[in-house]
C-alpha cells in the first residue's frame, strides 16, 4: 500500500478537476478510487475527509461499511481552493 499522502492528494484533486465539465452527480469514482490509488480504504477515507475539512474538496459523503466504501455523494466536487492548491503543487 501507498503511503505518499501528499501525491495521492495531488491524485484525488487532479482527477476531480479533469471532471469539472461532468453533470453533478456523474462523477467517475474510479478516477480516484482507493484501488486505483493503491491505498487502503481507511487511508483513503481520511484523506478525503481532510481534504474536506481544509475546503480543498466539498460533497463527499460515504460510509464505510465492511471494508467497502458506500457512495453517497451527489455532486462531489474540487473547490477554487483545491484548484488554487493543485496549481501551485501539482
Amino acid at each position: 500500500m501507498r503511503n505518499d499522502n501528499f501525491q495521492i492528494i495531488i491524485e484525488i484533486l487532479s482527477a476531480l478537476e479533469s471532471q469539472l465539465d461532468n453533470e453533478p452527480g456523474n462523477l467517475n469514482w474510479r478516477m480516484f478510487s482507493p484501488e486505483t490509488l493503491g491505498v487502503s480504504v481507511p487511508r483513503w477515507a481520511r484523506i478525503i475527509t481532510m481534504l474536506e475539512e481544509e475546503k480543498f474538496v466539498k460533497g463527499f459523503s460515504f460510509v464505510i461499511e465492511n471494508g467497502k466504501i458506500i457512495n453517497n455523494s451527489r455532486d462531489a466536487r474540487i473547490t477554487f481552493k483545491g484548484l488554487k492548491y493543485l496549481k501551485e503543487e501539482g
